[in-house]
């Protein structure tokens, strides 16, 4: 069974700060906005729909949403995620780890804290 909360061990006193894991019924949406907020202030050119973030999770080998997404709301917003998949090539397995914080949430602590995880 998958924690409904989840408690980072650096995680940053942020007033109505709640970090869960990913629920599959209800979150493609938000973390697509979430996703696509972020790589809009980078300057990153993926700016994905709900709809592929469904299918692109749905299609991975070796990736359960649920355990591999993590996410953090404030006040019930979704203001930062961080994404872990272990793809296995050549018999080796190859970590990758993708992060977004809304801009307006970054230098806080929370990134860092998303990232730790």
């Amino acid at each position: 069974m998958i924690a409904s909360r989840i408690q980072l061990p650096d995680q940053p006193a942020i007033a109505g700060l709640v970090v869960r894991p990913f629920d599959p019924g209800r979150d493609h949406g938000a973390l697509a906005d979430l996703i696509g907020e972020a790589n809009k202030a980078d300057g990153t050119d993926w700016i994905p729909t709900a709809e592929e973030l469904r299918a692109d999770f749905a299609h991975t080998p070796e990736f359960d949403a649920r355990r591999d997404v993590l996410l953090a709301e404030v006040n019930g917003e979704l203001v930062g995620a961080a994404e872990t998949a272990v793809r296995t090539r050549d018999g080796i397995g190859v970590h990758e780890m993708d992060g977004w914080v809304r801009p307006d949430w970054r230098r806080r602590g929370l990134g860092r804290a998303l990232l730790h995880w």
